[in-house]
């Protein structure tokens, strides 16, 4: 059964969001023109006497390519589809919303949206099988062998000492993004929504008082030379999430996975 079990609806249908971007985009030119004839009328009289200001500091070319980029990414996370990437696939998502955003246009959310929808088992599976295989000691530098989620697990240089005890959230170590990777991989198994970067709060906010987070998927510890202990409580999600490993290494019997 596929993981994305739902139709790409949005609140707003996909032609209500196309409808709103051609007319935001006819509404920014048609105020070009009337700054451009009211700058004329001003100059002849005298120069220099339109406010510089005044003048839009996007180019319709570029005002279009923003509402775009911003369609798109409105797009995807409504859909839920966004919750279903992986790092990988959203850092391609990103890069090419970067350097040359589609049209958003109807006929272009048709051929996408369901191209990602089509694809977003396969994205979810590979960045959970990433995810933990970096936290198996034992298979972490081989892909080709299936292994087991534990129920505990150290995730290493996650943890900031600099103001407090925090989750690392420098670009050396990834801390951040693994947590936040962590705990949309466990939400998307449970079928909940995730909320960016929640988890991530929720512990920084618990390790001022002390250094044990809790709730009802984890036990996050924090130690001073880095490490984060966790402990996953949700056995059915370590089931599903193993099976999803079984499955994607073809049926293959599993390694015991390492305890923390």
């Amino acid at each position: 059964m596929s993981i994305l079990d739902q139709n790409i609806a949005l609140r707003k249908s996909l032609q209500d969001l196309c409808n709103a971007r051609d007319l935001a985009i006819e509404e920014f030119t048609l105020a070009g023109e009337c700054l451009k004839r009211s700058e004329q009328a001003l100059n002849e009289i005298t120069s220099h006497a339109f406010p510089w200001d005044a003048k839009p500091h996007l180019s319709l070319e570029k005002f279009i390519r923003e509402i775009d980029r911003r369609m798109w990414r409105h797009a995807f996370d409504k859909t839920g589809l966004m919750q279903y990437m992986d790092g990988k696939a959203r850092k391609e998502f990103d890069k090419e919303l970067d350097q040359n955003p589609p049209a958003f246009t109807m006929e272009n959310c048709r051929e996408n949206l369901l191209t990602a929808a089509s694809n977003a088992d396969e994205f979810f599976v590979r960045g959970l099988v990433e995810f933990f295989l970096a936290l198996s000691k034992r298979h972490k530098t081989n892909t080709n062998e299936p292994f087991k989620v534990s129920r505990k697990a150290i995730l290493g240089y996650a943890v900031s000492n600099f103001i407090g005890m925090t989750v690392n959230y420098s670009t050396y170590s990834n801390g951040s993004d693994r947590v936040n990777d962590m705990d949309r991989i466990f939400k998307t198994l449970d079928g909940k929504k995730h909320q960016p970067r929640a988890l991530e709060s929720a512990i920084n906010t618990a390790w001022k008082e002390s250094n044990v987070f809790e709730d009802e998927y984890y036990r996050i510890k924090g130690f001073k030379n880095g490490n984060m202990h966790i402990e996953f409580k949700r056995e059915d999600l370590l089931e599903k999430a193993n099976k999803l490993i079984s499955d994607y290494y073809q049926g293959q019997a599993l390694a015991t996975g390492a305890a923390a």
